[in-house]
């Protein structure tokens, strides 16, 4: 046998044996349903309109990068040009169309062994409106994001042969960073009967302004109102 035989035989054993020393994680992610209490968690447009196969949307688990203040760069999106930056900074670990939900936005948890990465780092869910593909996203119409510290923890260090268990489907989630919180609200549709939290996306250019924003607009309230009664005060005196 020629050494270049060898070589092509050797090869996918090598790739095999590569293989199955990778270190992955199962993350199990998505919408949850919990029978005990008859509830539910769905994803939805700004318009509280579930995404399914006609709304559609795109479901993404990941993580930023290193120094990237989520929180402050969130508040800067504005058009599709900052919106690229923005997701330029996250890190896919695994995401999906929702022409795959069960029900308008019920997104079934997905399990999906993916290859170690992002170890130790705090994941996000982000729903992105408009698209059914990562490579899409800069084109999203609405951007929602979520995060529930309890639930979410860490992403662990994979594990071979059996992948390292990462469940983080959740019926309500403590921080939303984009979109809006829906809690306790009547379903309908194929959830008909069932109480359930919505987390809704919201409109790209509708950023969260900032506590600094926030102090601006007050402080020019205040100025603007102290102007407004020394004026009043010396009308008044003057009549």
């Amino acid at each position: 046998m020629t050494l270049q035989a060898r070589a092509l035989l050797t090869l996918p054993l090598v790739l095999l044996s590569s293989n199955l020393n990778a270190q992955t994680v199962s993350a199990t992610f998505g919408s949850k349903y919990d029978a005990a209490s008859n509830t539910a968690s769905i994803f939805s447009n700004e318009a509280k309109v579930g995404f399914d196969s006609t709304t559609t949307a795109l479901f993404a688990l990941g993580y930023f990068n290193d120094g990237f203040s989520v929180a402050t760069e969130a508040a800067s999106i504005t058009d599709s040009a900052s919106l690229t930056t923005f997701l330029g900074s996250f890190n896919v670990l695994h995401s999906q169309s929702f022409s795959d939900a069960t029900a308008a936005g019920f997104f079934t948890p997905g399990n999906s062994s993916i290859a170690e990465q992002g170890a130790g780092k705090d994941s996000y869910i982000m729903s992105l409106a408009g698209v059914t593909s990562w490579d899409q996203g800069g084109t999203a119409s609405e951007i929602g994001l979520f995060r529930d510290a309890a639930t979410f923890g860490t992403i662990p260090a994979g594990a071979s042969p059996t992948p390292a268990d990462y469940n983080i489907e959740s019926i309500s989630y403590d921080t939303v960073i984009l979109g809006k919180e829906y809690l306790g609200e009547s379903l309908t549709g194929a959830f008909a009967g069932v109480t359930g939290n919505i987390y809704a996306s919201q409109a790209i250019g509708q950023a969260v302004p900032e506590p600094s924003t926030y102090a601006l607009f007050f402080g020019i309230f205040s100025i603007g109102f102290v102007y407004w009664r020394k004026r009043t005060s010396k009308t008044v005196s003057q009549d």
